[in-house]
């Protein structure tokens, strides 16, 4: 009787419990129940996920946020989200889940919204459209939200204070993170106003940190520096979190350096280094800047820097270490070691930071230009430009310097080349028989000794990794009283399959009939033949000589006949003008221009007994000097030297009066050429073309001499009608005519324009009739297409370290097959999609151990399907492939 009272009681109470669930689900109605229910479903369930997304996505988006410390840092460590990334993904799911809560949850009553989770779904909405760009959207999100809330509202004490934070802070979520919005825009005046609205009726002090920040970046986009700074020091002294503090502490210590706040800038990076950073880099970069700007003497600054180099954790950053000291040389101008520990900072630079070693070059080069050391300036200021990203304005800075230092070391080389001819035309045969078989006998030297350092460099490698190998030690069978198995040892097993596979290759576990692969076939094929390039009588072959080391080659060289001489002594004039002119203009060297048009007067001039007609008539050697001497009194009156420039004019008016240098001097204006009409055959050319007279068009273009004006329109003008009667390859051919006829023109310009769309077309023309079928979806290899002076094993096992580093337990194998006489092919496969592959490649390539060993050797990374391999490897396709992949994949 007992028991079944007890089994009556149960079922009664959840029969109970069933019907309050139940009528609790009904939105439609403003219960106490019905109100816990939604928010309590709403808070836990869909809003849970759509929050635990977006935190998901902020991860992402701060972990692939790097920091560049040769510019002030951002404030906020993210940026938005691009479309078909992972984080985007994640913050679409979070607006997704935001907007199922409104649509399921919602529970509006005479205007007024009873559940007030209700208004955390719609900020995190909006937070989500602000990291995805759709800022608009974003804005009208909050906007709902503090248009609908109370900001003085108290936090209820009944049980909605278990699922909402209260409509205060609602507001607060909302009008803060709306004008995130404007401060990251870089609208400075709008954030300061919406703040300064929102602080005039008081902001509870647990916004005040935030509020400090947002107001910082509104003074930096402002270029308000100091005020910025002064900000990020205070939001960096009320925060608790650790590693925020140190941020703003550390952009605060780097506005503060740039204003030229020595005192400040020290201060704040020590409050950097107290809050502990989140990276070593950011740790390391505030030790530095702290001791650069501290006010002791030079050799403490040393002192303190030399202590951080011998640190063994530092080892990676001695780049960075000897870059500060090379500034801390330059602020007490010690120009040698700045110089050594540029030399330094180059001499240890890493890949992962190419903009220090871009600096670090400019900065040396900088000081070769100052030291007129051209040569050397030119190397490093073109390696800091090819290392420096687009966009960045050092590389703005320097790109003239480097187009003038290239300039110049192009003459100059033509200048030092010609000299170097003319003055070993005056040795004897024997002197350079004697001289140049030294130094081929120096060059061979040079190449055995770096033959040599690299086998020892390969055989230390080699020693290293037996050492490794030897001293790691695999668990040990039979616990304590039994010795160690290398069969257990991941290292010992990792090289043993190492080497199998640079022997043996990627073995299938098949029959042995089965392992006959394509390379094997082609082998044997080729086996009994000497090889696909073997000489027909190897008796017959020529042993091939480069030419780098035949003494003919240097001896050839050098100007025998008066003409030969005069040659080179013409090149030498004309570059000394060249020079001049660089050194003027893009150098700024007046001294170097100076000597160039000197040297030119004394060695380029008429000889005295036909100098004198200059006075009477002109030609162009009377205009050559009459230049030189003009130019000479350009540059002097540049100089300020005004007894000398007026010694050159009174020169040109006496010597060369009736060349136009004097007729410039004397303020005469000098008539120019008016343009000639069109003639008659050029006007009956366009008819024609424009009849589409083809025919007519070209007897009238070969039976016309053309002049210089008239002869590339003309040329391009039959281009046209070459195409109209004979199709797409003849007008290609008679575009590159017009380019190769006439180089630096306009339609030369215009008929290289023309082959490129036609070019294009031809590629959408050979795409719809391709044998290749675009499956992205469906399993994919990537193919690496090199040369066969390539080593492949090099290349294979370099791939098989890859991918035991960063793909371990994925199921990749690698296959090294032969394509034709001069190409091979390495296919690695186990991608599910184009996606997988195409994110290998981007791997690959970026992966220095691999890349060494195809870089030299026109290397090519192409995804491909099992389907379109079959047809690509038997019809050894590459042209039509690569056309194919490049439209398909946009490579």
């Amino acid at each position: 009787m007992g028991k079944r009272t007890v089994f009556n009681t149960s079922f009664a109470a959840g029969i109970l419990l069933v019907t309050l669930l139940a009528s609790g689900c009904s939105r439609t109605k403003d219960r106490a129940i019905n109100r816990t229910y939604h928010q309590m479903t709403a808070r836990f369930n869909p809003l849970f996920n759509g929050q635990e997304a977006y935190q998901e996505a902020l991860k992402q988006l701060q972990s692939e946020h790097v920091d560049v410390y040769d510019r002030v840092l951002d404030i906020y460590p993210y940026g938005q989200a691009k479309e078909g990334s992972a984080p985007a993904a994640s913050l679409k799911r979070a607006i997704e889940k935001a907007t199922k809560t409104v649509q399921e949850h919602s529970m509006m009553f005479r205007g007024t919204q009873k559940n007030t989770v209700i208004y955390d779904a719609y900020v995190l909405m909006g937070q989500s459209q602000a990291l995805l760009g759709l800022d608009v959207a974003a804005q009208e999100s909050f906007a709902i939200v503090t248009r609908n809330t109370d900001r003085k509202a108290k936090r209820p004490w009944n049980q909605e204070r278990l699922f909402s934070q209260g409509e205060a802070n609602l507001f607060y979520d909302a009008e803060l993170s709306r004008i995130l919005i404007l401060a990251r825009q870089g609208n400075g005046p709008a954030t300061l106003a919406a703040l300064d609205e929102l602080e005039r009726t008081g902001v509870p002090d647990a916004y005040a940190t935030e509020i400090l920040v947002l107001r910082a970046q509104a003074h930096r986009s402002n270029e308000e520096w100091i005020l910025a700074a002064d900000l990020l020091k205070q939001a960096s002294e009320r925060l608790k979190d650790q590693k925020r503090w140190a941020r703003y502490a550390f952009i605060a210590g780097q506005i503060y350096e740039l204003q030229g706040e020595r005192t400040l800038a020290r201060q704040a990076f020590e409050r950097c280094i107290a809050g502990q950073p989140g990276t070593y880099d950011m740790l390391l970069e505030a030790q530095l800047h702290k001791t650069l700007n501290g006010d002791g003497r030079p050799q403490k600054l040393y002192a303190e820097l030399l202590k951080l180099l011998k640190e063994p954790k530092n080892a990676n950053y001695r780049d960075r270490i000897y870059y500060a000291l090379a500034r801390v040389a330059q602020s007490q101008e010690d120009a040698k070691n700045e110089l050594f520990y540029l030399d330094r900072c180059i001499g240890a630079g890493q890949p992962d930071r190419p903009v220090l070693l871009a600096m670090a070059y400019s900065e040396r080069g900088t000081m070769h230009f100052d030291a007129r050391r051209y040569n050397r300036a030119q190397v490093d200021v073109d390696s800091a430009f090819a290392l420096l990203p687009e966009g960045h304005a050092l590389k703005k800075a320097i790109a003239k310097r480097r187009d003038g230092l290239n300039a110049l070391m192009s003459v100059v080389q033509i200048l030092d080349r010609n000299d170097s001819l003319l003055v070993l035309s005056t040795k004897s045969e024997a002197f350079l028989r004697s001289k140049f078989t030294a130094y081929i006998a120096d060059l061979k030297r040079q190449e055995q000794q770096a033959i040599k350092a690299a086998e020892r460099a390969a055989l230390n490698a080699q020693l290293n990794a037996q050492s490794a190998l030897l001293a790691a030690q695999g668990p040990v069978a039979g616990a304590n009283t039994a010795g160690g198995w290398i069969f257990y040892n991941p290292v010992s097993r990792a090289a043993g399959m190492a080497s199998f596979t640079t022997n043996w290759g990627q073995r299938p576990n098949v029959d042995n009939w089965r392992l006959q692969s394509a390379s094997g076939t082609w082998a044997m094929g080729t086996m009994g033949q000497g090889g696909p390039s073997a000489p027909e009588d190897p008796s017959n072959a020529e042993a091939y000589v480069d030419p780098t080391y035949e003494l003919s080659t240097y001896l050839d060289a050098i100007p025998k006949t008066p003409e030969a001489k005069d040659s080179c002594q013409n090149l030498i004039c004309a570059a000394l003008v060249e020079a001049a002119a660089i050194y003027r203009d893009q150098i700024g060297d007046l001294d170097q221009a100076l000597a160039s048009l000197k040297r030119r007067a004394a060695e380029c001039g008429l000889p005295d007994s036909l100098r004198g007609d200059c006075a009477r008539v002109t030609n162009s050697a009377c205009e050559a000097e009459a230049f030189t001497h003009y130019a000479l009194h350009r540059l002097y009156l540049q100089r300020e030297e005004a007894i000398q420039a007026e010694a050159e004019k009174e020169l040109v008016l006496s010597r060369y009066p009736k060349t136009r240098y004097a007729a410039l001097l004397r303020g005469e204006v000098e008539q120019k050429e008016e343009k000639s009409a069109a003639s008659a055959a050029f006007r009956g050319l366009v008819g024609h073309v424009e009849k589409r007279q083809w025919d007519a068009a070209l007897a009238l273009f070969k039976a016309t001499t053309w002049s210089a004006e008239e002869a590339p329109q003309a040329a391009l003008l039959r281009a046209q009608a070459v195409g109209g009667k004979s199709g797409r390859s003849a007008y290609i051919q008679a575009l590159t005519d017009v380019e190769e006829g006439f180089p630096n023109t306009p339609q030369a310009v215009a008929a290289g324009n023309i082959k490129m769309a036609l070019a294009a077309d031809a590629v959408d023309e050979t795409a719809a009739a391709s044998p290749y079928v675009e499956a992205l979806s469906v399993p994919h290899q990537v193919l690496i297409v090199f040369s066969s002076a390539g080593n492949a094993n090099d290349v294979r096992n370099a791939l098989a370290r890859f991918h035991q580093q960063y793909f371990a337990g994925a199921p990749m194998s690698i296959r090294v097959l032969p394509l034709n006489e001069s190409t091979q092919i390495i296919a690695v496969d186990g991608f599910k999609n184009s996606t997988e592959a195409l994110d290998y490649r981007t791997k690959v390539k970026r992966a220095t151990p691999v890349t060494q060993f195809l870089s030299p050797f026109d290397a090519k990374y192409w995804p491909i399907t099992v389907q379109n391999f079959t047809h690509f490897y038997s019809q050894k396709d590459l042209k039509g492939y690569q056309a194919w992949v490049e439209m398909i994949y946009t490579l």
